[in-house]
């Protein structure tokens, strides 16, 4: 519901609850395996956890701080390289 997300896609109140509706419902719940690497955000602790226990996964964001230091197995790309790779 960040004011400037939903700006940036035109999206009212109905249509963010829609889509995280879709996502809720469709979302596989997943939790890190054993604790990995230290990252530069202690924030972002989780995010890479989860990056090391599942390395087929990809990590879509649009902090360009986490792709650029993702970890060497992980992919790490920002949300318009990602649908383009669609």
């Amino acid at each position: 519901m960040r004011q400037r997300v939903r700006a940036m896609h035109r999206l009212t109140p109905e249509e963010v609850d829609s889509i995280l509706a879709m996502v809720a419902t469709n979302a596989i719940i997943r939790e890190p395996t054993e604790a990995s690497l230290q990252v530069p955000d202690p924030d972002d602790q989780h995010v890479w956890d989860l990056l090391v226990s599942l390395p087929e996964a990809i990590l879509v964001t649009g902090d360009a701080t986490l792709v650029r230091g993702a970890p060497r197995h992980a992919s790490g790309v920002l949300p318009r390289t990602f649908v383009e790779s669609l």
